[in-house]
């Protein structure tokens, strides 16, 4: 709830990140519960969600460029 208050207080752009890197324990009815719980809460979002297993090409290219 803080991290939402302070982005409408600020004027910023609040993004729903799923963190389901875990394909054995990441369903997607957990997110889809996560969505609800949040809503039912009061707690919008203004961007996303954004599904972190769709990135994986992205920190596989992070990983290459720090070693």
């Amino acid at each position: 709830m803080h991290a939402w208050l302070s982005i409408r207080v600020q004027g910023g752009t609040l993004v729903l990140r799923m963190e389901d890197i875990d394909p054995q324990r990441s369903k997607s009815f957990f997110a889809d519960a996560i969505m609800e719980d949040l809503a039912w809460c009061g707690i919008d979002w203004d961007e996303g969600p954004v599904f972190q297993s769709t990135r994986m090409s992205r920190y596989h290219e992070a990983i290459q460029q720090l070693l």
